[in-house]
């Protein structure tokens, strides 16, 4: 028999018998992804897996707290790359398994691969308020780790917290005008036009440089990298200028399916690359959203060199600034962009204000140059 008990943010489902070492095991639910009645039936279906003998609490490959943080951490890599291939709530997608992979073996690295019962708080936080690196990188490492932690607490090899919150100077978001947007890709296919033959391009693709539309598309549409290199053909419906963002395939940032509205310019870039191709076929063929990045960098700092840090999501950045500016209301950028909050749009508001406060004074210069140049120009015919 099991029994259900909650103890502060998780449910226990504890499965006792005397006639096995230990006693007692324990299930431990979070109650973020299980209400008491989601649990209840969670422990149930338990129940009955350990009468059939599909399941057992006892031979469960659960880490311990005498397992190294080697160990430990390439098991939860194993559980959340396993999550993300079923499409599981919570599990890694391919764009970002590896990179996640590649932060926690790092964290190993720093702290030194110990017992995880002699892993302390001062080593997590020395790891992640590291301040030799970046704000927004010591960010990434409090999510990464805090998420790792919560795992190794429901299966009860630590007891350790998640490390308290960074206070984040909120930064102003580098983003690219229209024009800045044109400038880098004719510098990407200027410099393409000299590497003739690149064998990693599709071959959908074979007479156009495909990368520019993934740009402009990202430009227009406000759309993540991986959402846009996972983009199927049959998720794009242009009559109804709509496109569907996620599916069973490809797990979203959100963990969820959402569908957005397809801006005019969308739909002309978009028509000539879906007509004739079916509905399974990616929309920018098998791309590899890295040199989809890495090129985008290399042009920006040809073209723009006025904005070092330019990257692929600050065409994300741009779409808002470039639809707030352009008359669009806040509240349906939020719904373009899929913010859970409008507080998190808010800041292209800002952005936009300033940007039109520029172009005033830009043309304001501009107007005062040339009535000066045509009074010199009456002076001199009189």
């Amino acid at each position: 028999m099991a029994s259900l008990r909650s103890s502060g943010t998780y449910w226990h489902v504890r499965f006792q018998d005397k006639r096995r070492e230990p006693r007692e095991v324990v299930v431990s639910l979070h109650k973020a992804d299980y209400t008491e009645a989601q649990a209840k039936r969670k422990m149930r279906d338990l129940e009955a897996g350990l009468r059939t003998g599909t399941f057992d609490p006892w031979a469960t490959d659960t880490p311990t707290r005498t397992d190294t943080l080697a160990t430990v951490v390439d098991r939860y890599i194993e559980h959340k790359t396993t999550a993300g291939r079923r499409a599981q709530r919570g599990g890694w997608n391919e764009g970002n398994a590896r990179d996640r992979a590649a932060m926690l073996r790092a964290f190993v690295r720093d702290v030194g691969d110990r017992p995880v019962e002699l892993l302390t708080s001062g080593h997590i936080d020395a790891y992640v308020y590291d301040g030799r690196v970046a704000q927004a990188t010591q960010v990434g490492r409090r999510q990464m780790i805090g998420a790792l932690l919560r795992w190794m607490r429901e299966q009860g090899c630590t007891t350790l917290d998640t490390p308290p919150p960074i206070q984040q100077v909120r930064k102003i978001p580098v983003y690219v005008t229209e024009a800045e947007l044109e400038a880098i890709c004719a510098a990407h296919l200027a410099a393409d036009a000299e590497r003739p033959g690149r064998k990693h391009a599709p071959k959908a693709f074979a007479s156009r440089d495909w990368m520019v539309d993934v740009w402009r598309f990202a430009f227009y549409n406000g759309m993540r990298l991986m959402e846009i290199m996972n983009l199927r053909v049959g998720a794009v419906d242009l009559d109804a200028e709509l496109v569907q963002v996620g599916d069973d395939a490809f797990v979203t940032k959100t963990k969820r399916e959402s569908v957005i509205p397809l801006v005019p310019k969308s739909v002309e870039l978009l028509r000539p690359l879906v007509e004739g191709r079916s509905a399974a076929e990616r929309v920018f063929g098998r791309l590899d959203g890295r040199k989809v990045s890495s090129a985008f960098r290399e042009a920006a700092r040809v073209a723009v060199p006025a904005k070092p840090g330019l990257h692929f999501h600050s065409l994300r950045h741009s779409s808002a600034v470039f639809w707030r500016t352009s008359g669009v209301a806040l509240e349906d950028i939020r719904d373009l962009l899929r913010h859970s909050t409008i507080k998190t749009t808010e800041i292209y508001d800002q952005i936009a204000v300033t940007d039109l406060r520029a172009r005033f004074r830009a043309a304001t210069k501009e107007n005062k140059r040339k009535h000066l140049l045509d009074l010199n120009q009456s002076s001199t015919n009189q």
